[in-house]
C-alpha cells in the first residue's frame, strides 16, 4: 500500500472515530439533559441528582470511542 492511501485510510478510522466520541458525548448530553436530571421530583424534591456509577459508565462508552477500544 502506498504513503498516500495508507494516509487516506487513516485519515477515515480517524473521522469514523471522531464520530464515534461524538456521537456518545451528545448522547450524554441528552441524559443530563432529560426530565430524569432535572426539575422537581413530586414530593418537592431536586431531581437534577446523577449516579457517580451512570456518569462513570457514561464517560467509560466515551473512553471506548475515543480510545478505539470496543474492536
Amino acid at each position: 500500500m502506498n504513503y498516500i492511501k495508507q494516509l487516506q485510510q487513516d485519515n477515515q478510522e480517524l473521522k469514523a472515530r471522531i464520530d464515534d466520541v461524538d456521537y456518545e458525548i451528545r448522547d450524554f448530553r441528552r441524559l443530563l439533559n432529560s426530565s430524569k436530571h432535572n426539575g422537581v421530583d413530586t414530593d418537592g424534591t431536586r431531581s437534577d441528582w446523577i449516579a457517580t456509577s451512570d456518569t462513570l459508565a457514561r464517560l467509560r462508552l466515551i473512553d471506548l470511542a475515543l480510545f478505539n477500544l470496543n474492536q
